[in-house]
Order: structure tokens, then sequence, then C-alpha cells
């Protein structure tokens, strides 16, 4: 819908005037000249200008000349007042509202009543800022806890005692029943069977599923209006739509699970397997593995170490045991104090 243009209106501030016409820009009763602190207004009464009114407007605000103060329309290049050509210094009607906005808000902030409030908002806001940074500190503070206790720490840790543990796992070649979809090479056959291998989604049929959705049952007019800055003011109209909620039906396939059928095999194969450990452990600094007896199709199999050093980093702290590299484990002994860089259970180094 077309914007359509209003008579806007202003009051004489000589002779009390009032609802003259903003196309008007001298006073039809005292014939005084629009002066730069007159504001356009709108009656309850809209009157709109006619379509040939209509378009000598909207080329701009009006302009007020620099020498005598008298406002002028846009499309003017000289005053009508006094004669004197526009320049950069001339500045319109909204740029005069707008200086007119800053020097009422300086004035009233140069108040004291004013003042205190002002003081009171600018004391508000630096201590909203200073809660904000004692949050932020504390946040910082949480996470750098956080991240510390993953962190490696060094710490004088006095021994009290050094363990160690070795172990030799033993496998045993034995013959073993397994199932597959496939039957390996070296198996040995005991049966097969047709069993379910996996699912396929099949489709069944459809069904009738009711759905809303919104649809636009019409819409609702709005009306704001702006200034022109030239005595007029434009109205807007502006058209939103309105929705209703509709049901309707569609339909969606349903699908059943049909199961796929193949062949399995169950057979007997022969496999390394764990059979048992040797084991051998004690809390001094002499470790050895243990003697390996093999027994029928057995074989030594994986060979691991551990070594652990227990101790305390505080003069009545609780014991702790470490897992510690051999490296470090041959250089420390109880009953001595030593610097340790430590990260959880683990010692890293040794200082």
């Amino acid at each position: 819908m077309a914007d359509k243009i209003v008579m806007g209106y202003w009051d004489c501030p000589f002779c009390q005037t009032k609802k003259i016409k903003g196309t008007l820009q001298d006073c039809p009763n005292c014939g005084a000249t629009r002066t730069k602190d007159v504001r356009f207004y709108m009656d309850q009464d809209i009157t709109y200008l006619s379509e040939e009114d209509a378009k000598s407007k909207g080329k701009g605000a009006d302009w007020m000349c620099t020498w005598c103060r008298s406002f002028n329309s846009a499309s003017a290049v000289k005053c009508k007042n006094c004669g004197a050509e526009r320049d950069d210094k001339s500045y319109d009607y909204f740029e005069r509202q707008e200086q007119k906005e800053k020097n009422h808000a300086a004035s009233m902030t140069s108040g004291g009543g004013t003042k205190e409030q002002a003081n009171i908002r600018s004391e508000r806001k630096a201590f909203n800022i200073g809660k904000l940074i004692l949050s932020m500190l504390f946040l910082i503070a949480i996470i750098t806890g956080i991240v510390s206790l993953f962190l490696p720490k060094t710490k004088n840790l006095t021994v009290s005692a050094v363990s160690w543990r070795y172990n030799i796992e033993i496998e045993k070649y034995r013959e073993v029943e397994e199932s597959d979809w496939y039957l390996p090479a070296d198996g040995t056959l005991i049966r097969t069977a047709r069993e379910i291998h996996h699912y396929d989604e099949v489709l069944d049929y459809y069904e009738r599923v009711a759905k809303t959705r919104d649809v636009i049952d019409g819409y609702d007019e709005s009306t704001s209006y702006s200034d022109n800055g030239d005595g007029t003011f434009t109205e807007h109209t502006t058209r939103t739509p309105r929705y209703k909620t509709e049901t309707y039906y569609e339909e969606e396939p349903v699908y059943r699970d049909v199961p796929v059928y193949q062949t399995k095999y169950y057979y007997t194969i022969w496999r390394w397997m764990h059979e048992r450990d040797v084991t051998t452990t004690a809390n001094d600094k002499n470790p050895f593995y243990g003697d390996v007896v093999l027994g029928e199709n057995e074989r030594e199999g994986r060979r691991s170490e551990e070594y652990n050093v227990t101790g305390f980093t505080k003069r009545k702290g609780k014991e702790k045991t470490y897992d510690v590299p051999a490296e470090i484990w041959n250089e420390v002994f109880p009953d001595h104090t030593y610097k340790v860089k430590i990260q959880g259970s683990k010692i890293l180094e040794l200082k």
C-alpha cells in the first residue's frame, strides 16, 4: 500500500497563533517567519495532501539560513527571506532538532538533582563493572585450580619402601570351539546352521498421519507516521500476516524388519591361549624373573615389569604408592628424600 503525505502544523512563537499549516513558512496572523525552534506536529483530524501537493513535497527537510535564521524548502537554493545562498553551514530541520535534544540533555546533567542522579548512575556502572571483574577472576581461579590438578608438580618425596613385580605369561596350544559366517582354512567343521545374519527394512504399508501447519488467515494493518521536516508527515501502512493452524494428512510409509538368513559355521581350531602366569614380586632392590617350567604344548608369552615407590610428600602426610620407570627406580632407596616431578600416581622425573 502506497504511503500518503499528511499535513503537519506549527505554532507561531510570536503571536501564539496555533495550528498553522506546515506548508506555510510565515505566520498568516502576524507575518513572522517560522523560527529555528519551531517543531511540527500532527492534528488529531488527519488531513491528506492532494496528489499534486504531495508531489511538491518529499524532496527533503527544510533548511535554515545561516544569516537570517529563516527556514526554506529543500528545493530552494537561496533564502526566500534575505536572498542569501545556501551554504555548508545551513543545517536542516532534523539537524536542528538533534542539536536541541543534545543541548537539553547537557542542561539536564548540569542541574543539581540530575547531576546527583548522573553520579549515582556512574557509581552503579562502576559497581557492576567491579562485580563482572570479580566474577571473571573467580571463574579463572576455578579453571586454574582444575587444570593444576592434572599438571605435573615438583615435590620432595621421602621414600619409605620400594617394590617390584615381574611377570611371564604362559600360553598353551589347545583346541577350542568357535563359530563364524565362514570356515577358516585350518578349522575342522563340526556342523552348520541357517541363522539370522541381519535384518532388512521392507515397506509394509502406508499410514495416514494427521499433521498441522500455519497458514495465512488474513492481514492486520498498522499505521505509523514519520516527520518529513518540511511541514508534512508521511503515513506508513504496514500489513502483517495473521496465521491460523490447520490440520492436514499425509501418507507415511511403515516398514517391517525381515530377517536375512545365512549359513553359520561351527568348528574347532587350534589356538595359543593364555594358560597361567609366573609372577615374582618383593619389596627390595633385587628383581628377577621366576623359573619357567613348560608343560606339553606350552610356550612363554609376553614378559612385563612393574616398579613402584611408596613414600610421602609431607612430614605428616599419608603414604602413597607411585608407578615409576625402571631408570628412576634404580636411583631411589628407602629412607632418602628426592625432588621428583609427579603427575597423578606416576613419577615422571628425578631432579
